[in-house]
């Protein structure tokens, strides 16, 4: 099993999270230990070495980020425990790392420990991506779930996102195509505020690599021409709001 510790500030959070964890996840996390704030959790990670971390984002005195940055790389999972979405909830889905929001649901929690079980072995990267995309104005890696584990590009490298039924692919500049478990519509919400455009319903295209709009001869249709040469098609309720980003 998983030995965990489990940082909260708050005594009633810290004792509901290690009854659920017992509750539903008894077979595959054991908690080694809890802190209430920041010191006391860099205290117990020396002493237990857990391998998986649940920590609340917003504490006195230093954050749960915070204490996250200024641990030394190891195999170790973390999954933060917040009541607040707008704690870069964008960088910390991006980056891969496992996020829970309070009050927590029991099922997500057992479905974070089992990805944790997985896939912690991929932690040491994820967590710097992580880091790294919290500090910067603007999301420059990401971290995409795909079946076999997790691939990581750059931002700028991505050309467009495309449905694929309950997956989506990515593809990448060069020509890469990488499967993914997250739908469009999640992509949308995490790539919008960062250039991405929705132009159809099964395409969601970085606007830095958009270099013409094409109207077929009737006026009927368009596409968008990319820098690569390939051409993607706008949905005609699409047309004019991306017409009208483009030209802002």
């Amino acid at each position: 099993m998983l030995r965990a510790i489990v940082v909260d500030d708050e005594s009633a959070a810290l004792e509901t999270l290690c009854l659920l964890l017992g509750q539903h996840c008894g077979d595959l996390v054991h908690v080694e230990g809890c802190a209430r704030s920041v010191a006391e959790a860099r205290q117990l990670v020396q002493q237990v070495r857990p391998e998986v971390l649940f920590v609340d984002v917003e504490m006195p005195g230093e954050s749960g980020f915070e204490l996250v940055r200024s641990m030394p790389p190891q195999e170790m999972a973390v999954i933060f425990v917040t009541a607040h979405e707008h704690y870069a909830i964008q960088a910390l889905r991006m980056s891969a790392v496992d996020y829970l929001l309070k009050p927590v649901n029991p099922a997500e929690l057992r479905a974070a420990v089992e990805r944790a079980l997985r896939q912690r072995q991929w932690q040491r990267e994820r967590l710097q991506v992580l880091l790294g995309n919290i500090e910067q104005p603007k999301l420059r890696r990401l971290v995409l779930p795909a079946p076999d584990g997790f691939e990581i590009v750059s931002a700028e490298e991505v050309l467009y996102c495309q449905s694929e039924g309950s997956y989506s692919r990515v593809v990448t500049v060069p020509k890469r195509i990488i499967l993914t478990t997250r739908l469009l519509g999640q992509w949308e919400e995490l790539l919008g505020p960062v250039g991405f455009l929705r132009i159809h319903r099964a395409f969601l295209v970085n606007a830095q690599h958009i270099r013409k709009v094409r109207r077929d001869v009737e006026g009927e249709g368009a596409a968008v021409v990319l820098s690569t040469g390939e051409e993607l098609p706008i949905s005609r309720r699409r047309l004019a709001l991306v017409l009208e980003w483009l030209q802002r």
